[in-house]
């Protein structure tokens, strides 16, 4: 691809220079001797797909191109297609034969149903349908380097495992704040069902909800998520990792933890959120080596309480080798409820500079030490005990004079 036009926020977009494409009716192939009508170049086999290659197609009616039920081998490329629902639309392509990429997508969606080892890469598209890249009931597919303007749900997955959405460019002009029935929120830049997913070295601009993930052993990584209201949220995302993500200026809640354990948060980069990290509903989880600094909140651990009719706890989440700095409220906040939180070995700086002191708690059975020997620095100590706000009375026996972080 070539033509570089340069983001002024905080991305080089790549689109397409411009090219001549030939005018062409909408193409439907549902079985493999249909490719033939179409007399593309290409036999269909493995190392010798057919091309669909350098076609303008506008469809208001149907799918500019549907091809479903097939076994042969298939590249659509270098493309211009508009649709007022779905620009391209696979279903049950047999496993690793569908390749969509370089493509410009003007109106319209790319969606894939029960097409295993898919590729989807490189595509431009400004404006979907309900979602503007869908991938349903597939495996081991890979979503990579999209850039797409998104109004709805950018990337959505569902019932899938083992997809990589990786180096996609999610943004929108502006925050969508209406609710379309998921979890209340408007615009939705990744929203992922399935286990063993890997998202990773994402850019999402201006969402009402930057990154969605529910299913375990999964990962995300390396994601810039910005200006969002809130940017990453997990749900039932048990045994995963979170790690080296970019979170900055979401005004809601930067990373939402809900319902999930066993899952390492490490090194992530938090600054200008309101609650950065909030660990709700949530057990066994381990807050390691992270940043915060100029939110309101650092970290926030709670329970979970739908109407105040009942509450669910968070329990034994550890909380470790973390900075928190320059955060006008509390660096850390555990909350009502939240029992045996482990919190020693950060380094407190400068939080809540208008009381007295640099984290709160009100759950049970906290512990701000480690063995009765490590607590945690704080730059405000002087002498004695470091004592903790909020109904629970705790102390931190342990103030280190030496910062771990």
């Amino acid at each position: 691809m070539s033509g570089i036009v340069t983001s002024t926020i905080l991305f080089t977009v790549y689109f397409p220079s411009k090219r001549e494409y030939k005018k062409h009716n909408p193409i439907i192939i549902l079985n493999d001797q249909e490719f033939e009508n179409y007399r593309f170049s290409g036999s269909g086999e493995e190392n010798d797909p057919y091309i669909i290659e350098g076609l303008d197609i506008n469809s208001s009616i149907e799918e500019a191109i549907r091809i479903q039920g097939t076994t042969r081998y298939f590249e659509i490329k270098n493309c211009k297609l508009e649709s007022n629902e779905t620009a391209v639309y696979i279903n049950s392509a047999a496993q690793g034969t569908v390749h969509i990429k370089d493509n410009v997508i003007v109106k319209g969606s790319i969606s894939v149903t029960g097409s295993d080892k898919a590729i989807i890469e490189n595509n431009v598209m400004f404006e979907g349908s309900w979602y503007v890249i869908g991938l349903v009931d597939s495996v081991l597919s890979l979503i990579r380097n999209n850039t797409i303007l998104n109004n709805n749900i950018g990337v959505f997955l569902v019932d899938t495992s083992y997809i990589i959405i990786e180096e996609n460019y999610i943004y929108s002009e502006q925050v969508i704040e209406q609710n379309l029935g998921f979890l209340d929120f408007g615009n939705v830049g990744i929203l992922s069902q399935g286990v063993y997913n890997t998202i990773r070295n994402n850019t999402i601009l201006r969402q009402d909800l930057g990154l969605y993930q529910k299913g375990s052993y999964s990962s995300i990584t390396n994601n810039s998520v910005r200006e969002c209201s809130e940017g990453i949220h997990t749900r039932d995302m048990i045994a995963s990792n979170i790690t080296d993500n970019k979170i900055i200026n979401n005004t809601a809640i930067g990373m939402h933890i809900f319902h999930t354990g066993y899952t390492n948060v490490y090194h992530n980069y938090f600054e200008g959120n309101n609650i950065s990290l909030q660990i709700s509903e949530s057990y066994l989880n381990y807050a390691a080596n992270n940043s915060f600094f100029f939110n309101t909140i650092g970290l926030e651990i709670k329970v979970y309480c739908p109407a105040c009719l009942g509450y669910i706890n968070s329990y034994n989440n550890t909380v470790k080798f973390n900075l928190f700095q320059n955060n006008t409220l509390y660096g850390v906040k555990n909350s009502w409820l939240s029992k045996y939180s482990k919190i020693y070995l950060n380094s407190f700086y400068f939080n809540n500079l208008s009381g007295t002191s640099q984290a709160y708690d009100e759950g049970k059975y906290s512990e701000w030490s480690d063995l009765f020997s490590s607590g945690n620095f704080y730059n405000d100590w002087t002498s004695g005990d470091y004592i903790i706000d909020g109904n629970s009375n705790s102390t931190d026996s342990y103030p280190l004079s030496v910062p771990p972080v």
